[in-house]
């Protein structure tokens, strides 16, 4: 399996990634449309056989349950879930503001 990925990401993080954005953008659409359906579908079956495939699941239910494959998405949204309990990133630097100052840090010249 070839993936397009950037940067130092692994295969799993790639596919999870993608399976949970395509799933996030189709949360809402009609159950009766197919073409959302499949839009979300495809990247959840991809990372629901590359988890069968490598034994790569972390959430409480491994990835060769049965009931994912009846439920694909679900198995996406519990990855996702306990793969960003498991981020720790740092916080992002706040600037403070006064009133009449620039918004970001000028340069000196």
């Amino acid at each position: 399996m070839r993936l397009r990925r950037a940067g130092r990401l692994s295969d799993r993080e790639c596919l999870l990634r993608q399976a949970a954005l395509f799933d996030r953008q189709t949360v809402n659409a009609d159950p009766r449309d197919g073409k959302a359906q499949t839009y979300a579908l495809i990247p959840a079956g991809k990372l629901l056989a590359f988890g069968v495939a490598h034994g790569t699941g972390v959430g409480p239910i491994s990835p060769d349950d049965g009931r994912w494959a009846t439920d694909p998405r679900g198995y996406v949204r519990q990855e996702y879930a306990a793969w960003t309990a498991s981020q720790q990133t740092a916080p992002l630097p706040l600037f403070a503001l006064k009133s009449g100052a620039p918004h970001s840090p000028r340069r000196p010249r």
